[in-house]
């Protein structure tokens, strides 16, 4: 019953009508707790100027639509769209545009390749560990037969008969590794921090690369996810405004949807059972959640009308709306279901 219960979130009243499933967070991640509001459409956000409100923009390309062909397509639609400004230095800055996978924009390139580099050399470090180890039972297998010779050679033949020969010997190649290792505690302790730190490296940077690079995003078909930017005489521009990207919206043909959000990070306070939260708001544009293809846990996300001239603003009676993180919803209001409808 949490769904239509009116909250105060920094003194503006709204209305919950929904909260997302555990796990979902945009742009942060799903431990921040977050309320997502919708964008109400202004006068600054109608016309071209330098000093208007920005937003950063996220598409999901349509199947078989690769981000080349969705960038070869937005730099034609934005070259027109440049046209538009009577600013001419603002012009130079966003005569062209760049399409770029979600995942890759959150990492970057430069950090994608310095991680894969280093998982590969901790990689090598483990390996030579191995190769250390690997040398240090070959020698004692060698001084084993030097030191027993023939006696310990008749008694492996006649073990080899009950098939538990590989692992008698290798206990016994442990055993005198072991004893090399008291003669020799320098080598000892080179064997042991090569070990230790091949295994320690290799572990970190596994845990660091997979978190970073490998993990699924909690977005449907997510590789399909894409960050649209404006580019110019001063490279990529990390935002871009309404006048554009509703000719996007309208002009594109690559995707299945455009949604977007301010720039930057908004801190709010939420009033919760227990007092006031600090939260983390979001106003995003209506069809965010239809883009990254997610959908409340309870209740419903924003309402969406695809043919809205706004293309996905907030509309007359929803940009007071709000929808809430799992995480909020347990933190602020103890995971209460009965806060739908309050």
């Amino acid at each position: 019953k949490i769904l239509g219960r009116v909250v105060k979130i920094s003194g503006q009243s709204y209305t919950v009508v929904g909260v997302m499933p555990r796990g979902f967070g945009f742009p942060m991640g799903a431990a921040d707790p977050q309320v997502w509001t919708g964008v109400a459409l202004s006068d600054a956000d109608k016309t071209w100027t330098s000093h208007g409100p920005t937003y950063s923009v996220v598409g999901r390309l349509k199947r078989g639509v690769s981000v080349a062909d969705a960038e070869a397509e937005m730099k034609v639609i934005q070259a027109d769209v440049a046209k538009g400004y009577t600013d001419l230095y603002r012009r130079d800055l966003v005569t062209s545009a760049k399409v770029e996978r979600y995942d890759d924009s959150l990492v970057g390139t430069s950090v994608r390749q310095a991680l894969l580099a280093l998982f590969a050399a901790s990689g090598v470090l483990w390996l030579i560990a191995c190769v250390n180890v690997t040398g240090l039972l070959l020698a004692a297998r060698e001084g084993r037969g030097r030191e027993f010779g023939n006696v310990l050679r008749l008694r492996e033949q006649s073990r080899e008969a009950w098939g538990w020969t590989w692992l008698d010997r290798l206990g016994q190649d442990l055993s005198y590794a072991v004893r090399t290792l008291k003669r020799s505690p320098g080598f000892a302790v080179t064997v042991m921090v090569t070990l230790a730190l091949g295994l320690g490296a290799t572990a970190a940077m596994f845990t660091v690369v997979n978190r970073v690079l490998f993990r699924t995003m909690p977005y449907q078909e997510a590789g399909r996810l894409v960050v649209i930017q404006e580019s110019g005489r001063r490279g990529a521009q990390t935002w871009a405004p309404f006048v554009d990207i509703n000719q996007w919206h309208r002009r594109a043909k690559s995707f299945e949807g455009i949604a977007f959000y301010p720039s930057g990070r908004s801190i709010a306070f939420l009033d919760g059972d227990a007092g006031a939260e600090q939260v983390s708001h979001v106003p995003v544009s209506t069809n965010l959640f239809r883009v990254l293809g997610v959908q409340p846990a309870m209740g419903r996300g924003f309402a969406d009308d695809k043919d809205d001239k706004n293309a996905g603003f907030a509309t007359t009676g929803d940009e007071h709306t709000a929808v809430l993180s799992d995480a909020i919803w347990r933190d602020a209001f103890g995971g209460d279901r009965k806060i739908l409808g309050r």
